[in-house]
């Protein structure tokens, strides 16, 4: 679970980091969200795929549940952070909260589904 948490940083980093780049640069706040989003997830399945899950499948299998997975986590991500806006939060505290709420649903999706069930470093 540590390097699953020390690779989930730094795809949260990128994702924020251009979540800031787009919202100083006047992109609305959802969309601004989703493309740190992506860029993170791409990240993130690099990292995994490379230092957290040892699997026996070929990359290509990986990628493919991964884009399951990442579908759905941005299906929630969206649904987390609009939820928070309307609910007058500022997009830097929802965005945060999704966060940390999506932690642990990533680490089951991944570790024994994704990856296929390899043991976690």
């Amino acid at each position: 679970f540590s390097l699953h948490t020390i690779t989930g940083a730094v795809s949260v980093l990128a994702h924020y980091l251009i979540m800031w780049i787009l919202g100083r640069a006047g992109v609305a706040p959802i969309a601004a969200s989703m493309s740190g989003f992506v860029a993170g997830a791409v990240i993130k399945f690099a990292l995994s795929f490379q230092h957290v899950f040892p699997t026996r499948q070929e990359w290509h299998y990986s990628a493919a549940k991964f884009v399951m997975a990442i579908g759905i986590q941005a299906g929630l991500n969206w649904t987390l952070v609009r939820a928070g806006l309307v609910a007058g939060l500022n997009l830097w505290t929802a965005q945060v909260l999704t966060t940390g709420l999506l932690v642990a649903i990533n680490y089951v999706m991944y570790r024994y589904w994704v990856f296929g069930g390899g043991a976690s470093n």
